[in-house]
């Protein structure tokens, strides 16, 4: 196999639409209006991340794959460089889990069937960080790009 990094999940789909790649790996999304019998079918979304089935698509621990697949998710995350005060980041952090809460942002995170991540606590975000950071390593371990 060979792992292509695209610059976004859209273009993973419309590489794939065009046959230039096998499959892409993307949010539901960008996909979504290639997958639905209105749209004469050009896609097949195989399976999902997550513990619900999307679309009447299986989750991909229902198939058999690994179990880690249903921790998997869409998160929204802030990075901000390690000299920012703590007084500075938790500040902006707050003005963005404010924004977070507005039903404009919760409703542009449904056409990828996610959920926003910004409503965690000061205390869970380095150990969240921590287990994912971890996971996608094991998840790559082994794959290289060409």
């Amino acid at each position: 196999m060979i792992v292509v990094p695209f610059k976004s999940t859209a273009e993973a789909v419309i590489s794939t639409l065009g046959g230039q790649t096998d499959f892409g790996v993307n949010f539901i999304g960008d996909s979504e209006q290639y997958t639905t019998s209105a749209s004469k079918t050009r896609l097949y979304m195989l399976g999902v991340t997550g513990t619900q089935p999307v679309l009447g698509t299986k989750t991909f621990a229902s198939q058999g794959f690994d179990r880690t697949t249903e921790s998997l998710n869409a998160p929204a995350h802030l990075v901000v460089p390690v000299t920012w005060s703590d007084t500075k980041f938790k500040e902006v952090r707050a003005i963005l889990v404010k924004a977070g809460r507005t039903q404009a942002v919760l409703d542009s995170y449904k056409p990828d069937h996610c959920q926003t991540l910004n409503q965690m606590p000061d205390e869970q975000i380095q150990p969240w960080f921590n287990v994912s950071n971890s996971r996608w390593k094991r998840i790559a371990s082994g794959i290289t790009l060409k």
